[in-house]
């Protein structure tokens, strides 16, 4: 089972063709994989924006529409019938799709969750639990309800890099979500949160520009100066700014994480919050600089 490759699963709505649109390691390591949806009727339209047709060139039998702004997360050994895999091109076209460029939202539709005590840091990924660490400074358990909200920001290139400056696979992985995308997801959890009785802090937790990441600097040393232009417009307030900053910039900065703090930005703005910044950490001989601010 690889990305790209078509097989049949039992949708709501009836049994379809599934496209696999989650990256190779993740199809060959984990049990749920993200899919997107294929009708099994002939294509009698043309394509609307967040639609791509594919054809016998695919695997298919006809040319049959495909949505691409709804991903589903399933278990992979409920896939069946394996039926072909995306041509290249239309590859490119569904990939355009769910990195949300044209500003359609799309919906994730996943298991139900909810939030729950997190008492041993080790029961999270990392990058929740070096936040709860910083929080918990004294060791004695961080009392308080959690919902960790993961965020894929690492994209095409970070698995298929394998963490160094060679890479290993020729083909990108399926995208992070846009900017655009991560912004309204925090506009939207900011509303929620708004309405609700509870007392609640949002959290953004990420480095910004990664050495890594920064092929331009032959992934030597961050890109300070795409940081300090970000952090010149969040400390203007300059929210729609950092909502309209193409992916493929801030990928090129090696400021992939950078979306966390998307998500953050949208909810600052949406509930007229300005940033106070409480330090500011550049280097040039570490992985990244560090951002820490208040926001209220």
């Amino acid at each position: 089972m690889e990305p790209w490759q078509i097989w049949t699963w039992k949708f709501e709505f009836g049994e379809h063709p599934a496209i696999i649109v989650s990256n190779a390691q993740r199809v060959q390591r984990k049990d749920e994989i993200v899919v997107i949806s294929c009708s099994s009727h002939r294509a009698r339209r043309a394509a609307e924006i967040f639609e791509v047709i594919l054809d016998e060139s695919d695997g298919l039998d006809w040319p049959t529409l495909c949505r691409c702004d709804l991903l589903y997360t399933i278990p992979k050994k409920q896939l069946v019938n394996r039926r072909g895999a995306v041509t290249q091109e239309r590859r490119r076209a569904i990939a355009q799709i769910t990195e949300n460029r044209r500003g359609k939202r799309l919906k994730i539709v996943g298991r139900p969750g909810g939030a729950g005590k997190i008492r041993d840091a080790e029961d999270v990924a990392h990058a929740f639990a070096n936040t709860l660490l910083y929080l918990d400074r004294e060791r004695t358990g961080f009392d308080y309800p959690i919902l960790p909200v993961t965020i894929n920001c690492y994209g095409r290139d970070v698995v298929r890099y394998q963490g160094g400056g060679s890479q290993h696979s020729e083909e990108a992985d399926p995208p992070a979500p846009s900017p655009r995308r991560c912004f309204e997801l925090g506009r939207a959890t900011a509303r929620i949160l708004r309405e609700s009785p509870w007392r609640v802090v949002v959290m953004a937790s990420s480095s910004w520009s990664h050495a890594f990441l920064t092929e331009k600097n032959h992934f030597l040393y961050p890109d300070l100066e795409a940081d300090r232009a970000l952090l010149a417009k969040l400390r203007a307030g300059d929210y729609d700014a950092w909502r309209d900053t193409p992916l493929q910039q801030l990928e090129a900065s090696g400021q992939h994480e950078i979306l966390n703090w998307m998500c953050l930005a949208g909810a600052a703005a949406e509930l007229g919050h300005k940033m106070e910044l409480v330090d500011w950490a550049e280097t040039w001989m570490f992985n990244a600089p560090k951002c820490m601010a208040i926001f209220r």
